[in-house]
């Protein structure tokens, strides 16, 4: 709604063939400007990583978006869409794997859509970003008891390299389980795996 917000402080860490990085904090934050757009950021700070050639600190690659509500289940039909305009900055150690002269920034256009049944709700969302990257996936979440919940999800992206014509694609699932220690705070774990990548 209008003037509220909301805000989350995480830590992460991903790890995959000989590289990792861990992330502490990670902000996230949004605010509603008007009853149907919202402002959001995600930025992650880098304390670490198994790379000791790349920075080991500084601010990771951030997430700057716009939301824009297409339908915002005024009708009490449950159904909800989106589009989330999002300017992706990258990081350091990021940059320096760039070829040179690549720009540190790119676009992306996801359009999410939310169907709530019940105390169940199904999400989804697609988009592509400026360097020829696409993406889609989908989820649902549910309570487990009055104060939490679960949700589990899908994601793929690919993109074609310069490179002959080679396709690149990696597709993962993920999970997590919030609490609520208050109406309006909550804590929360999640989890990821790579299922498939080329």
């Amino acid at each position: 709604p209008p003037g509220s917000a909301a805000f989350t402080i995480s830590v992460a860490r991903w790890s995959g063939a000989d590289l990792s990085e861990v992330n502490a904090p990670v902000i996230d934050a949004a605010v509603g400007l008007t009853k149907r757009f919202q402002l959001s950021a995600t930025i992650p700070h880098v304390v670490g990583g198994a790379d000791d050639t790349r920075p080991g600190g500084g601010w990771g690659t951030s997430y700057f978006s716009g939301k824009v509500a297409l339908l915002d289940d005024s009708d009490g039909s449950g159904v909800k869409l989106a589009l989330s305009p999002v300017l992706e900055m990258l990081g350091a150690a990021a940059v320096q794997s760039l070829p040179e002269g690549e720009s540190r920034y790119q676009v992306g256009l996801p359009v999410s859509i939310e169907v709530t049944r019940g105390a169940v709700r199904m999400f989804g969302a697609a988009g592509l970003f400026s360097r020829g990257a696409w993406f889609a996936g989908g989820g649902v979440g549910f309570p487990l008891t009055p104060r939490m919940g679960t949700s589990m999800s899908f994601t793929r992206s690919w993109a074609q390299t310069d490179v002959e014509g080679v396709h690149r694609n990696r597709s993962e699932i993920s999970g997590g389980v919030y609490c609520f220690v208050k109406p309006q705070i909550a804590v929360y774990g999640s989890l990821g795996h790579t299922i498939a990548t080329s």
